[in-house]
Parts: structure tokens; C-alpha cells; sequence
């Protein structure tokens, strides 16, 4: 699979955030567009959010 330039551009940004020290987290559906980023949280912190981006249920618009 070839990334679009948006996909690209998506890369480069979180590249950018990493240097600023920021994480990101993605939901993992291709055509999503939920992006969690965060400094300096807890462990247990860190389990929220990635719960919370990976489950597409919670952020998913139904139509």
C-alpha cells in the first residue's frame, strides 16, 4: 500500500510532536481520524488513553 501525501503529512506531524516530546497515539482504523497526544503522564494514564484511541467503538461516528 502506497500513503497518500495527507498520510505523510500525518507522519511528518507526529514526527514533529516527538521532538517536542509528545507521544501520539492513532485509532487503528485506516479511515479514522482520532489522534490522542500527551507528555509526562502515569502509567495508568498512559493505559486510558491508549484504550481510549485504539477502540474505535467509542469514537466511531454512527450514522
Amino acid at each position: 500500500m502506497r500513503a497518500t501525501g495527507s498520510q505523510i503529512l500525518d507522519r511528518v506531524a507526529d514526527v514533529l510532536a516527538l521532538l517536542r516530546g509528545l507521544q501520539t497515539l492513532r485509532c487503528p482504523e485506516a479511515d479514522c481520524l482520532v489522534r490522542i497526544r500527551f507528555r509526562a503522564v502515569i502509567s495508568e494514564e498512559v493505559k486510558r488513553l491508549t484504550a481510549l484511541a485504539t477502540d474505535h467503538t467509542l469514537h466511531a461516528h454512527h450514522h
